[in-house]
């Protein structure tokens, strides 16, 4: 294999580290065995999550941009329903929610640092008073229904383990490689900007484990799977880190430090998955109690799932270009069984995050940015695209604040005749202020 340098990194340079780490794995994932089943759980997850950020989008707590949202809200539904197969529909949503908003946070501060960068930073949570940013501010308003899942043990595991992410986001915002020599540095930042102690933590919720007797299991968990997460993101996720814009991943400071080249730390990278591996796989053995065993694979199959199943890891690139090889073949074959049968996200992220009207912009704009020039007729054929099943009531809360008066009783009396005449497959959480038909393009989502 080539070596290669951080400016041009092509996909066959990687087919190496990969293949030496899929065939150790030896990828089983049966947690979309039921496809009909875990298909029902991303849209049910889909539609519960959008109801919770249209909400925030349009009362202004959420102020970005809802194409970025929706793509948000895409990866962290899909990794939670990929890695918490065994989660209740409730746990799904919540958990989905804690991970979307990470990956908001992560963007604000790779745009912004000084949001993150705040005095009132720690004060402010010590005291109980707001934050000054908007997704953390956001995050902890959600950590009540996320924590009643849990135990008080995973509950400080998760929380503790969200305040680090925002102190890597802060680092990582500063573009902080470390120093030559620094050895420890790149592992340091890694533990804080993975979140893999939440991961541990949020293995064991309180309807499935009882944390007196698992307590020694979860401890261990959150040792032992650390290493895990990261190495296995920072493979799965180096050819689209060291191709893009992100300056500030574990490969590069590892680079930076030790002053190897991209290849040597790529191959660090994949040593590292492998151990860890074999090390989850020797303390959670047979002997493990079974549920405990059961979601700690289930996990480790369905994180590698994830990162396969999302276009911005870019592994469909290596795909396409590999060729013959034996190694190569290893590499497709090992792509076309992780990628099988899996829900394509154009299936059930059809509910879109639309375009929200600002707050501040006048009633008779925003009825003009709802239904154009068309006469009344014609907004069948604005509101039909974004209804299905939605109740009358609702539809008349989402017109109420923009129309008012006569006019939105003339829209609710031809509203009825709409929803009962024709019901589209669109499901009803995600209605916004603004209705627009255009379904968004798949962009790739900073993370």
């Amino acid at each position: 294999m080539p070596s290669f340098t951080t400016d041009e990194v092509r996909p066959l340079d990687i087919v190496s580290a990969l293949v030496r780490f899929l065939d150790k794995l030896d990828y089983q994932d049966t947690n979309l065995v039921n496809f009909d089943a875990r298909f029902k759980d991303l849209q049910d997850c889909w539609t519960l999550v959008a109801s919770h950020f249209e909400q925030r989008l349009r009362n202004g707590t959420l102020r970005a941009s809802p194409k970025h949202v929706w793509h948000a809200m895409r990866t962290g539904i899909c990794f939670t329903v990929c890695t918490w197969a065994h989660a209740s529909l409730s746990l799904l949503v919540d958990m989905s929610i804690f991970w979307i908003y990470t990956v908001l946070l992560d963007d604000d501060s790779a745009k912004d640092g000084a949001n993150l960068n705040t005095g009132s930073f720690v004060m402010d949570l010590i005291n109980g008073t707001g934050q000054q940013h908007q997704v953390w501010r956001l995050m902890k308003e959600h950590f009540p229904a996320l924590m009643s899942h849990y135990g008080p043990f995973c509950e400080l595991t998760i929380f503790r383990s969200s305040l680090a992410y925002v102190q890597g986001c802060w680092i990582e915002s500063h573009g902080i490689l470390g120093d030559r020599g620094a050895d420890l540095y790149p592992t340091f930042l890694r533990n804080l900007t993975a979140l893999p102690e939440a991961c541990a933590g949020g293995l064991f919720p309180k309807d499935m484990f009882n944390e007196e007797e698992h307590l020694q299991d979860m401890a261990i968990l959150s040792a032992q799977l650390t290493p895990y997460v990261n190495s296995v993101n920072d493979l799965l996720s180096f050819y689209k880190e060291v191709g893009d814009d992100d300056q500030v991943n574990f490969v590069r400071a590892y680079c930076r430090v030790h002053g190897v080249t991209m290849q040597e730390a790529l191959n660090r990278v994949a040593d590292d998955a492998i151990h860890s591996l074999e090390q989850l796989r020797a303390v959670f053995n047979k002997e493990t109690a079974p549920a405990v065993k059961a979601v700690v694979d289930s996990w480790m199959q369905g994180y590698v799932t994830f990162h396969f199943c999302q276009e911005r890891y870019r592994l469909s690139e290596v795909y396409e270009e590999c060729g013959h090889t034996p190694e190569e073949g290893s590499f497709r074959r090992w792509y076309d069984i992780i990628r099988s049968g899996r829900p394509d996200s154009s299936e059930w992220a059809k509910p879109l995050v639309l375009e929200v009207v600002s707050r501040n912009e006048p009633k008779s704009e925003i009825f003009t940015h709802v239904m154009g020039e068309a006469e009344l007729t014609d907004s069948h054929e604005i509101l039909n695209p974004v209804v299905e099943e939605a109740k009358l009531t609702d539809t008349h809360e989402i017109l109420n604040p923009v129309i008012g008066g006569e006019k939105l009783n003339k829209i609710h009396e031809h509203f009825t005749s709409v929803v009962e005449e024709e019901k589209p497959s669109t499901s009803p959480g995600c209605c916004v202020q603004v209705m627009v038909g255009a379904e968004l393009k798949e962009d790739q989502v900073q993370a």
